[in-house]
């Protein structure tokens, strides 16, 4: 697994409009050949303030 920490929300072209893609956490698996797959993303509402540290835990 590989986890990937987005710290601010960005606004990015869609074709011709803009459109903002939140901070968040992409979560993706690790194939047998070393590829990643894309699982999901967590979008995370940072506010007016960047995500600084994300720490993940095994319970």
């Amino acid at each position: 697994m590989l986890v990937a920490e987005h710290n601010l929300p960005v606004t990015v072209r869609d074709g011709d409009r803009l459109r903002v893609v939140a901070a968040g956490l992409s979560v993706f698996r690790i194939g047998g050949d070393g590829k990643l797959e894309f699982i999901r993303k967590y979008d995370i509402d940072v506010g007016d303030e960047s995500m600084f540290w994300m720490g993940l835990v095994e319970l």
